[in-house]
């Protein structure tokens, strides 16, 4: 006669499955993040094709600094084109892109640039953005969906630049890698900005 509960108590393989649901959760939340491409550049859609990296020794920092700059510059302009498509062509760079564990300071080193340059996050009359504010800077909840829920005009939402919520998702969903490392924990005991973003990004999953 077998045991009872020889493979653990019943609760066991829910919480197992719970566990395995949010870390895919956070795999895929890059992958499911999504910055369309404006439709003024969609006639060069097919110039806009990114290519992954294919070895440890490649640098990442050059590449993701370049976007991150040129984004920081149409921001300091308020060039919404081109911050969108900045935002576009970046966001198919990082899901496409390996992270060998020898590059996770590439990583850091793009939160604290973005973080240092961009506009912090701050709370605002819910429906008060407008249609011009798409992709880059439009309210939304932390998870990336929608904050919409009818509580009326004194409801308060969360607006957060488009590239600080792009590179927070980033390392969440990096995170089973990145988690204790060095670098990573020094980021985090620096505190700021990002930190509140990124455990907000954690906990709404």
């Amino acid at each position: 006669m077998a045991e009872p509960f020889a493979n653990g108590w019943p609760g066991d393989a829910r919480e197992d499955e719970s566990k395995r649901s949010i870390k895919s959760r956070l795999r895929n939340l890059l992958s499911e993040s999504d910055y369309p491409l404006p439709s003024s550049n969609q006639s060069f859609r097919r110039q806009f094709q990114t290519v992954s990296n294919t070895s440890p020794h490649q640098e990442l920092a050059p590449v993701f600094l370049g976007h991150a700059r040129l984004y920081v510059l149409a921001d300091k302009y308020d060039v919404r084109e081109l911050k969108n498509l900045v935002l576009h062509k970046f966001c198919n760079t990082l899901k496409l892109f390996t992270l060998w564990e020898s590059r996770i300071a590439d990583v850091v080193e793009l939160v604290r640039f973005v973080y240092d340059n961009t506009p912090p996050s701050y709370q605002h009359e819910a429906g008060a953005a407008s249609q011009s504010e798409a992709n880059t800077d439009q309210p939304v909840n932390i998870s990336g969906g929608s904050s919409s829920n009818g509580q009326g005009s004194n409801h308060k939402e969360k607006k957060w630049d488009g590239l600080r919520k792009l590179v927070t998702c980033l390392v969440v969903s990096k995170l089973e890698m990145v988690a204790e490392t060095r670098v990573f924990l020094d980021l985090l005991h620096d505190g700021g900005e990002f930190v509140k973003d990124f455990w907000a990004v954690l906990l709404a999953n």
